[in-house]
């Protein structure tokens, strides 16, 4: 007997069994009559009818399984000072891969538990319920589709401009959330990026999250994207190209004008223009922005993967007014390292018109005329 429930069967049983007047044995936990008179048996029944459920709800199914430990707190998400931000550093180890629901939309499941992931198809439980609806979980990029995917998002009772967390294999970008939605252009630089959305919780108990979706980049080579933060205005545009030389420490052999593919997200999403190039070549890349006579700045942001290694530059602004052209970002390859990331190199020599900064004992040289840094 499971609940206190008495079967047709058993009762019959009981009715067949060697009648003893006033004897009575218990059944998981519930009292039956043996051996009794009719009247009897039907008082014994009416007070087996009004016998407690076990402290079941009508209506639920299997109840937690005892012992299962508290959820592990999210890690939180990192500074936002200057630097590269290494999202397998910040953020930790994901999740294990989860189950999406029907139709490719995964359901928060509630708070995470060791061993069970937090993705299904069942309906989400709680208030606040976050979902990722697109893209799909197992989407596959082939070798000329751009590493880039637009992330939508629900969630469940939250004001408009509530910002929460869109979460690429640990690295953390907000996001603002408009009539419970809101909708984010990714870049996807690895082979293998996992994807979910955090939010804050009540005070005292762990983030709330999303079920994850897994998106597979079949070319994952060295590459750059540079989002363009700013929003655009209708009708202004924006070109941007790369500059090449293939020798650090001479100026000779440049190339200029290299085009970069451009990937236009849509005016509701956010960043909704962003350029990206493959790298094939040795040498010193400079991404160069040009814009309409109005645009005085643009904000924007380089994501990039060099050695399987994924790492993004904090925002920075960039002058192209006054019809002056602005250098977003210059990087040297096949290393991968900018040019104001004076951490990586381990000495600097200036001149009066140009500035050396090298790694030893790599024996690395790269010089910048100052006209061009400013």
């Amino acid at each position: 007997m499971i609940g206190g429930d008495v079967s047709g069967e058993a009762a019959n049983r009981a009715e067949r069994s060697p009648s003893v007047s006033g004897d009575r044995t218990r059944q998981g936990g519930i009292p039956i009559s043996r051996g009794t008179s009719e009247p009897t048996r039907a008082a014994a029944d009416a007070k087996t009818s009004q016998a407690p459920d076990s402290g079941r709800t009508p209506g639920a199914g299997g109840a937690e399984r005892p012992g299962t430990p508290p959820p592990a707190a999210v890690a939180a998400a990192p500074s936002t000072g200057e630097g590269i931000v290494d999202a397998q550093q910040k953020a930790g180890t994901p999740p294990a891969s989860l189950t999406p629901p029907q139709g490719g939309a995964v359901a928060s499941q509630g708070t995470a538990r060791p061993g069970t992931g937090v993705a299904g198809p069942e309906k989400s439980r709680g208030p606040g319920a976050l979902r990722v609806l697109a893209p799909r979980d197992g989407l596959t990029l082939g070798g000329e589709d751009a590493p880039i995917v637009i992330v939508e998002g629900q969630v469940e009772d939250a004001e408009d401009n509530t910002t929460v967390w869109l979460v690429a294999n640990g690295y953390r970008a907000a996001v603002r959330v408009r009539d419970g939605r809101f909708r984010h252009a990714m870049p996807v630089l690895e082979r293998t990026t996992r994807l979910w959305i955090e939010a804050a919780a009540a005070a005292g108990e762990p983030p709330r999250k999303s079920g994850e979706i897994t998106v597979v980049n079949t070319l994952p080579g060295p590459i750059s994207v540079l989002a363009i933060e700013s929003p655009l205005n209708r009708g202004e545009q924006l070109q941007v190209t790369a500059s090449w030389r293939p020798v650090a420490d001479r100026f000779d052999g440049i190339v200029n004008g290299i085009p970069l593919r451009r990937f236009d997200a849509g005016r509701d999403v956010e960043p909704s223009t962003l350029f990206y190039m493959r790298h094939s070549r040795p040498g010193v890349f400079s991404f160069i922005i040009r814009g309409d006579a109005p645009i005085s700045s643009v904000s924007t942001r380089l994501y990039h993967l060099l050695n399987g290694q994924f790492s993004v530059r904090d925002v920075r602004s960039v002058p192209i007014g006054s019809g002056k052209n602005g250098v977003a970002a210059r990087i040297l390859f096949p290393f991968g390292v900018e040019w104001n990331q004076r951490e990586w190199f381990t000495g600097r020599a200036e001149g009066s018109d140009t500035i050396t900064q090298f790694r030893l004992p790599e024996g690395v040289g790269w010089t910048e005329r100052r006209i061009d840094l400013r």
